[in-house]
């Protein structure tokens, strides 16, 4: 056993693969947010909190795992240690759009189209995704409108969550940043594996949580936008759901 850790973190892999790799290693590492398979390992992440543990337990073959059910185990890019809180105005004044970096179902591009309908005096910051770019060309609207930037993909989004007041997203693990750094949200699941994300969000009032993006329409989703500028306040209060930038540290100590 020449490895000392193998990290698995594949929605494709479970015990069975593990049960082959066992005895090149050590120990073996799972990081999973939907526990719908069996997993043999010593160390077991689910960022659920939701999540119960007897429910976890059932699908782990090593009895004797480490459960890490916690948000001290939380992983926040290494990008964010030194982050330094922005005192935000009290009206919002930009919002950053993201559902992804590929964004398979096109839904930067929708919210686009629906928010050049209107006339909106915020900034809306853009990431520049393969089928956006290709349609900005195309959108006459959008030349004399110097309040839409789009940026080109990036890891890093630190430099963008620091000048925006809010997000329009996914239910997606980008949420994590956006609590870490206090944003408040206007979020639509476009994903099964969003849903326990979406949970967290809606329980623990983390953002405004407004189900599914495939039900939207243009009407619908100004109406829900035009509510969320009056009312985000109420469903996004970080006080009591602090993040730090220790998880990744602290799962270290721990193996």
């Amino acid at each position: 056993k020449n490895i000392d850790v193998v990290f698995v973190d594949n929605y494709f892999i479970d015990y069975r693969w593990e049960k082959l790799i066992k005895c090149y290693t050590k120990k073996i590492f799972v990081i999973d947010d939907l526990n719908n398979r069996k997993h043999l390992c010593e160390y077991y992440l689910n960022n659920n909190l939701l999540l119960q543990n007897k429910k976890i337990k059932n699908k782990l073959d090593n009895k004797n795992c480490i459960i890490l059910k916690n948000k001290k185990y939380m992983i926040i890019k290494p990008d964010y240690k030194n982050y330094k809180f922005v005192k935000r105005e009290k009206k919002l004044k930009s919002f950053f759009i993201f559902f992804g970096a590929e964004d398979k179902k096109n839904c930067s591009l929708k919210i686009l189209h629906w928010l050049l309908s209107e006339d909106y005096n915020f900034n809306f910051y853009f990431i520049k995704t393969p089928k956006l770019e290709n349609q900005l060309n195309d959108l006459k609207k959008i030349k004399n409108k110097r309040n839409y930037k789009f940026y080109p993909i990036q890891k890093d989004l630190l430099k963008i969550f620091k000048n925006c007041d809010a997000m329009i997203s996914s239910g997606g693990t980008i949420n994590f940043e956006r609590i870490f750094v206090k944003i408040p949200g206007l979020i639509f699941k476009i994903a099964d594996n969003q849903k326990y994300n979406c949970n967290l969000i809606k329980k623990f009032n983390l953002g405004t949580y407004k189900g599914n993006f495939s039900k939207l329409n243009k009407n619908k989703f100004l109406k829900l936008f035009n509510n969320f500028l009056i009312n985000y306040k109420k469903n996004n209060q970080f006080k009591n759901f602090n993040l730090d930038s220790q998880g990744a540290k602290r799962i270290a100590n721990l193996i």
